[in-house]
């Protein structure tokens, strides 16, 4: 497995909405939603009259399939999602150019060889080094938690670690993977094993980086390059959840932008999309929101089943129902058409 970095073209996935000439006033909530009825029944009758957001997702798919960072893989697909969007009619689509490190997946397998053999279903995590050509055989110590691990501190020299973590939640379950391997090898220790970090998955193994979202260096990326024209960006979307059925939007803004965001949210009462929470960033959004307090939304939708196949070879398009999907676009295009033409910003 080898590490580089090469120049990638990314197109980002949180929606930006700029408008230079809108008025900067105080948000208040929309006084009459009228204007907004028929657009936003057109543009929810066309998402769901058809599996085409589907069709393109499975096209995506099935052709260029993985897609790590900096990988051939990924710059076709983005030429290809380019291409498309260019044919669809859309202006101004380019790429953006960001730094990222390139991580080959190797040849990978892990062996249970006493007191019988038996082989383990697994996959490396992104970043993670690999074995030397021999492989690596030694005792395995299972420990649940960092103090474990500590307690038993330089003991486990020359041993392999299992992080034997029970799932409780992503936020607390996740440091596990991203620290786990480098606080073993602290103690001299030859490899870290790490239960997956997700609910239980048949032998599914998760896979996952170990510093999230490649270092943010996408969202990091776009912050910097357009730090000038950041106070014109009336509104950031993200979408970071997984294709399942959505309950409504994710926004951190004050009490009147709030008030705004659940009058439109009004307009998604057919595709049972209605909830505002308290939520709303997002790793590739979050630079630039904080630099320039940007308004932002993130699309919420029902969970429950995201970490049974999230950074598993499980999550392939066969998952995702057509009919989810096209709601989460009707979401997305009523709530980006509606803020984009309001007559004052959503508000800061």
């Amino acid at each position: 497995m080898h590490c580089w970095p090469r120049r990638s073209a990314a197109i980002a996935v949180a929606l930006v909405l700029g408008a230079a000439a809108r008025s900067a006033a105080q948000p208040h909530a929309v006084t009459s939603l009228d204007p907004y009825r028929d657009p936003a029944s057109r543009l929810v009758g066309a998402a769901l009259g058809d599996t085409a957001a589907w069709q393109r997702l499975a096209e995506l798919t099935d052709t260029f399939g993985h897609r790590l960072s900096g990988s051939k893989s990924l710059e076709d697909a983005i030429a290809w999602a380019m291409a498309e969007m260019t044919r669809d009619g859309l202006q101004n689509v380019r790429a953006e150019e960001v730094m990222v490190p390139h991580w080959v997946r190797g040849r990978e397998s892990a062996d249970l060889v006493a007191p019988v053999r038996h082989p383990l279903v697994m996959l490396g995590l992104g970043n993670s080094v690999g074995a030397p050509p021999e492989g690596i055989e030694a005792e395995a110590v299972v420990v649940r938690r960092f103090e474990e691990l500590d307690a038993r501190g330089a003991s486990l020299k020359g041993e392999i670690v299992v992080d034997n973590v029970a799932f409780t939640g992503y936020g607390p379950t996740v440091q596990y993977r991203g620290a786990g391997a480098s606080r073993a090898a602290a103690y001299g220790t030859v490899a870290m094993l790490l239960r997956s970090v997700g609910q239980p998955g048949l032998r599914t193994p998760h896979t996952g980086a170990m510093n999230e979202e490649n270092g943010s260096r996408g969202g990091l990326g776009y912050r910097d390059r357009h730090q000038a024209e950041l106070a014109n960006h009336v509104l950031t979307m993200e979408t970071d959840g997984g294709v399942f059925r959505p309950l409504g939007f994710g926004f951190p803004g004050g009490d009147a932008a709030r008030a705004t965001a659940k009058d439109i949210a009004t307009l998604l009462v057919g595709v049972g999309a209605t909830r505002i929470g308290e939520s709303g960033g997002g790793a590739d959004i979050g630079p630039s929101v904080q630099a320039a307090s940007i308004p932002s939304i993130s699309l919420d939708v029902d969970g429950s089943l995201y970490f049974t196949i999230h950074h598993t070879p499980a999550d392939t398009i066969d998952k995702i129902e057509p009919t989810d999907l096209a709601r989460c676009v009707a979401d997305l295009a009523v709530m980006g058409y509606v803020v984009a033409d309001l007559p004052q910003r959503l508000g800061r």
